[in-house]
């Protein structure tokens, strides 16, 4: 049996393999940008909602608790 390390790859796949990182570099700055911002935003939205649901309050004998930008309020009471 023989095999061959260094065999020459075909035209087509080297054109391919070319293309393909071309394609991966060929990101421009504009939409760099935009998917940075975005990815900022998600962050952000998430920092928020993180907060907002640890966040308990304790006013006039109840306790709010804000659950995913919904206020609940339970009595101590119970």
């Amino acid at each position: 049996m023989v095999v061959f390390l260094n065999e020459p790859m075909s035209k087509q796949q080297t054109a391919n393999d070319k293309e393909t990182s071309q394609s991966r570099r060929s990101v421009s700055a504009k939409d760099a940008s935009a998917m940075t911002r975005a990815a900022g935003i998600a962050r952000q939205k998430t920092q928020r909602r993180a907060r907002l649901t640890h966040l308990p309050l304790r006013r006039a004998g109840l306790e709010i608790v804000i659950c995913d930008l919904t206020v609940v309020m339970l009595s101590r009471d119970l």
